[in-house]
């Protein structure tokens, strides 16, 4: 959700940092620090945002989850400079791959062509995407076509067939069976439900 390009100062700088373990926060986050309360509330309120699973909370959850971060980075002695590990350069070289796939997802993607942009045989390549995002580097794939196919469910009157063809779906049925899987109703659905709200 929070992936961002490498020309925005705030993904490079604070964001990418983090997730990268370069700086790493402290916890458990006790009481003491100025602005636990602030802290508190907003990780509440991620909580909630989570649990209704609504389009419109996730706007809130989005915007909630970077204030979270502003929060802990602006605090003093909440986030402490980490030096550069092997596992720290590795989740950099996968980095990369995201912004490919952010990039080229409608295209036909393969596991050899993202080893090869990591320096990895496609076995390693496939093992340590898994150990650091917690998905399959297509599964993530398949994530970032369907919520381009919701954007232009919601945003265009094309035909579902193409769409699930631009976004890099070249089976109607797969992108059928994937879009139920992962937004939880067929894609007629989600557009009639989009427009009515």
């Amino acid at each position: 959700m929070l992936v961002g390009s490498y020309d925005d100062r705030c993904y490079t700088d604070i964001l990418l940092p983090i997730f990268s373990s370069r700086r790493r926060v402290l916890v458990p986050v006790s009481q003491e620090p100025p602005g636990y309360h602030e802290l508190h509330d907003s990780v509440r309120t991620i909580m909630q945002c989570a649990y209704k699973n609504l389009a419109t909370s996730d706007l809130l959850l989005k915007s909630e989850l970077l204030r979270l971060f502003y929060l802990l980075a602006s605090t003093p002695g909440l986030c402490t400079e980490h030096t550069v590990s092997t596992e720290s350069r590795m989740t950099e070289t996968l980095r990369l791959v995201l912004t490919y796939i952010q990039k080229h997802h409608s295209e036909s993607v393969t596991i050899e062509q993202l080893a090869k942009i990591a320096h990895m045989s496609s076995s390693y390549f496939m093992s340590c995407f898994k150990q650091n995002f917690g998905l399959g580097a297509i599964e993530y794939l398949n994530q970032v076509r369907i919520r381009s196919a919701c954007d232009l469910l919601r945003n265009t009157d094309r035909s579902i067939s193409d769409i699930a063809f631009d976004t890099g779906f070249h089976n109607l049925s797969n992108f059928n069976r994937q879009f139920r899987t992962k937004v939880g109703c067929s894609p007629q659905t989600y557009r009639k439900e989009s427009v009515l709200s």
